[in-house]
């Protein structure tokens, strides 16, 4: 089975010292985007995956290109705009464990997306699409191109998985939460955390402050579920995960780790959740592979760095050992 997903791919600089971007000198180039570290993610677990986006036709985008590429993510139909560059995200640490964010991406190739621009083939062989709120949130364009490739996707009956991922510097949160939950609706399968499904739908739901995490997130499932999901699985962070489907509820626990750097936690959940349904997995192994890849990447520096192959990922579940000379 083989998984698209679609959306920026984005330079990140990530400083080397703790304090403001006013007086740190160094920083190491990274990658990220949360459909990028996805396919990543999937490649390394030994998936079939395609990304699609734009990306500017400089050195940047070259470089992301070729790196995908090497990672064994199918990147055949990517575009390279010339009129564009490829986007910047550039991180600010003034606590060891606290990452600010600052993006320029208002006018990169990927916020210049429409849905003209879609391939005719894209869906080709394809069996899950994935997809978060962070495309549709760079431009008005990039919703609709989100949309009709949601739209076209359930006509062709592929499985469609969406992440919230709600970025309020990006939107507004009223414009967030109803294209957002257009888009849970369109979806089979909702990966929502659990702090943004607070944001995005607490008052609907009545959110009380006495839930615990699990409470919290078996109520957030239903209401997905109410407004046309399948299956909803609710990250609830340091608390594990909450898997909520019409018929049955399950929980599972999260791993016991030291975390390094908490960006990309939830694309990794959705790299090992998703990998584990390409790889025909049930839904409750599925969420616990979803939490151990989740672990693993909270424990390293980057968005992509700790995402563990397949190997790693049976060493870290114990279901395998480490060989070291």
């Amino acid at each position: 089975m083989k998984l698209l997903t679609m959306g920026e791919a984005l330079i990140v600089l990530d400083p080397q010292e703790i304090g403001s971007l006013t007086s740190v000198d160094t920083f190491k180039r990274r990658i990220g985007g949360a459909e990028v570290n996805v396919a990543v993610g999937l490649a390394r677990l030994g998936c079939e995956v395609r990304w699609f986006g734009r990306l500017g036709r400089d050195p940047f985008g070259q470089y992301i290109y070729r790196f995908l590429r090497g990672e064994g993510v199918d990147v055949g139909q990517v575009q390279f705009a010339p009129d564009a560059p490829t986007g910047l995200y550039v991180k600010e640490r003034l606590q060891a464990d606290k990452i600010y964010g600052y993006y320029y991406r208002a006018f990169s190739a990927a916020s210049k997306l429409k849905a003209e621009m879609l391939p005719c083939d894209l869906l080709e062989g394809i069996d899950y699409l994935h997809l978060t709120g962070i495309t549709p949130a760079l431009s008005q364009s990039c919703e609709k191109a989100v949309l009709a490739l949601a739209e076209a996707a359930k006509e062709r009956g592929i499985t469609v998985s969406f992440d919230p991922n709600l970025r309020l510097k990006l939107w507004d949160l009223p414009k967030a939460r109803e294209v957002l939950s257009r888009l849970a609706g369109l979806a089979d399968i909702v990966l929502p955390g659990l702090d943004e499904g607070k944001l995005l739908w607490g008052e609907e739901i009545g959110w009380r402050e006495e839930w615990s995490p699990q409470e919290a997130g078996e109520h957030l499932g239903r209401y997905l579920l109410a407004l046309g999901a399948g299956t909803a699985v609710v990250k609830l962070g340091a608390a594990g995960a909450v898997l909520v489907e019409k018929e049955r509820i399950f929980f599972q626990p999260a791993f016991k780790v030291r975390p390094v750097d908490t960006v990309g936690a939830g694309d990794g959940f959705a790299a090992g959740f998703l990998g584990g349904l390409l790889k025909n997995k049930s839904l409750d192994e599925a969420v616990e592979l979803g939490q151990a890849v989740a672990a693993h990447v909270v424990s390293c520096p980057g968005d992509l760095d700790g995402l563990p192959t397949a190997e790693e990922l049976a060493v870290f579940l114990g279901e395998s050992q480490e060989v070291e000379r």
